[in-house]
């Protein structure tokens, strides 16, 4: 494994999947699947955890979605608070990176945190545009690296 990538967390529910990967002051996060309260509970904390034991401040989120089937309407809140934490712990932006899906981008726009202050988020098509706008717009301080994403089933 490349020292730079790290995938520190992966687990599989019935209908949902998610895995956690860290690539020097960036948090990626692959959703697959239909996602309830107990998926999206889990995801938080495993999220919280690993922003917490390795960014002081000042770190990129990816969140790959073309694989994510939606969340159910009790957790869509639970990501809005979630959001808000995310920015009061210092991300910079949220890149969500799916292929344009209306219904996903509804959700979404529901979900995400309005009221939070400076909240950046974007939406683009792949992986290797999230990191070219961040790193052309100052929200990345290293160079995108020369690895393969790991990914679910891939």
């Amino acid at each position: 494994m490349n020292p730079r990538s790290e995938v520190v967390c992966s687990k599989k529910f019935p209908h949902a999947a998610y895995s956690i990967e860290i690539v020097g002051s960036t948090l990626i996060s692959e959703l697959d699947g239909q996602w309830s309260t107990e998926i999206s509970n889990s995801y938080i904390t495993d999220v919280k955890q690993e922003v917490a034991s390795r960014f002081n401040m000042h770190w990129l989120h990816i969140v790959l979605l073309d694989k994510w089937d939606l969340t159910t309407f009790d957790a869509m809140d639970k990501f809005t608070q979630y959001g808000i934490w995310c920015y009061e712990k210092g991300v910079k932006a949220t890149f969500y990176v799916y292929q344009t899906n209306p219904v996903k981008r509804y959700q979404l726009a529901t979900m995400l945190p309005e009221r939070a202050k400076n909240y950046v988020s974007f939406h683009v098509e792949s992986i290797d545009d999230a990191f070219l706008y961040a790193s052309q717009n100052g929200f990345l301080e290293e160079p995108k690296p020369n690895q393969t994403i790991k990914t679910l089933n891939g």
